[in-house]
């Protein structure tokens, strides 16, 4: 890369030179994005906009044609062919990246509660939108929750909805929310908005689970049909094993593939195992354990990420002009900000997990519990998913393994020690 450039905008939201290499763009875009995520920065119109800066400065210099006709010719002629991409989208990559689309999809719960955000924010300077709170989490988990209940019952006898029902689409939140939140009620185009974003919000999520069952249907299309043939059986698991190798080296992989895996091998094992009465009760008991656990997790993590972004925030306007804070930046003010950066990529992560015990339960419920199949395809179809789910489970990184942008994983984990002090 040149020495001299015109411009040095998006370096400078960055924090890096010009010269930075492209790890170093990757690990700077990845810092500020965490720091600066409108999830954590609620009502804070000022945040949502760096974000989207920031988003679009690693666009541009992470693409090396861009990036040259940047350096040469600065922000008149940068922007990528088709537009910048969601910055929500990007920021998703951190966990597992485009390998893990196969088996669940492009996360979207981070993405669908910044897009609310935007939303409520609209009102805010008038007085007419949302009043901002902590319950507002609540929004990113309401409507899988509220599917999957619906399913559940659907399965296991506990209603007698028809089929035609059972299928149509579950009423949006907002009206929800606005008749149980006194003072939050949105104003007529906000209202229009989140009708329209929950409309949409159902259609891509319909399209994301038939998209990704059909992906896995094909993986074990052939062990399903022949199910006598132990070749074709060695052959699917060498090919989950080899696919599962490269998974694992994904920044967060070998943590979702556990995930995905204990809720294939725990679904499809209640599956082929149920007892009538015994094993619905038992499998609601246990969804709903699993979503007490996901649930707290989320606020517990969000909590604490809030006060350390909070408290770093008092600390610089505190110690602002004190040469003692630029003394100090090289040491504490590092490890303070790698702390924040720890505790806001925990929280984000427990919302992924989340997200990925919803997503992995449905992809199952649907795979086995199509009524258009017979029985005994659906039994051989919970086999494969257990062959799949094992292999998930058992696969460890080995020492030497080289792991995509493990440093956040190492911040997660020092900002949990540093909680125990």
């Amino acid at each position: 890369m040149g020495s001299r450039v015109v411009d040095t905008t998006y370096y400078d939201l960055l924090n890096v030179s010009p010269s930075a290499s492209d790890l170093e763009l990757k690990k700077a875009y990845r810092r500020a994005a965490l720091i600066n995520h409108p999830d954590k920065n609620p009502g804070d119109e000022e945040a949502q906009y760096r974000f989207q800066e920031i988003a679009k400065a690693y666009q541009v210099l992470s693409n090396p044609s861009l990036r040259k006709q940047y350096d040469q010719l600065g922000l008149t002629a940068t922007e990528p062919q088709g537009g910048f991409e969601d910055p929500s989208e990007l920021f998703s990559r951190i966990f597992g990246g485009d390998s893990f689309k196969d088996w669940i999809g492009e996360l979207s719960y981070l993405k669908d509660a910044v897009k609310m955000m935007e939303i409520k924010s609209q009102g805010s300077k008038d007085g007419t939108g949302f009043r901002e709170d902590a319950s507002d989490a609540k929004d990113i988990i309401h409507y899988q929750d509220e599917r999957r209940s619906t399913r559940q019952r659907d399965q296991y006898g506990t209603s007698t909805s028809t089929r035609s029902e059972r299928n149509r689409p579950s009423e949006p939140t907002s009206g929800r929310r606005s008749s149980n939140n006194q003072g939050r009620t949105p104003n007529h185009q906000q209202k229009k908005q989140l009708e329209e974003h929950e409309r949409q919000k159902r259609e891509n999520h319909e399209v994301r689970i038939e998209t990704i069952s059909n992906i896995i249907l094909s993986k074990i299309e052939v062990v399903v049909k022949y199910p006598d043939y132990p070749r074709e059986l060695y052959r699917l698991q060498r090919k989950i094993q080899v696919e599962a190798e490269s998974m694992k080296l994904e920044s967060f992989g070998d943590q979702l593939l556990h995930t995905i895996g204990e809720s294939f091998v725990n679904r499809s094992k209640a599956f082929r195992d149920a007892v009538p009465i015994i094993t619905p009760l038992r499998t609601l008991l246990g969804d709903w354990r699993q979503e007490f656990r996901d649930v707290y997790d989320i606020v517990s993590t969000g909590i604490d990420a809030n006060k350390a972004i909070t408290a770093m925030k008092n600390f610089e306007d505190n110690d602002m002009g004190d040469e003692s804070v630029e003394q100090h930046e090289g040491d504490e003010m590092t490890e303070e900000k790698k702390l924040v950066i720890g505790k806001v990529l925990a929280a984000c992560w427990k919302t992924i997990v989340k997200e990925v015990h919803d997503i992995s339960r449905e992809l199952c419920d649907k795979i086995l519990y199509d009524e258009d199949v017979s029985y005994s395809c659906r039994r051989e179809r919970a086999k494969a998913l257990i062959v799949i789910g094992e292999i998930f489970m058992t696969t460890a990184r080995q020492p030497g393994d080289q792991v995509t942008e493990q440093i956040f994983e190492i911040l997660v984990s020092d900002s949990k020690k540093k909680s125990r002090k």
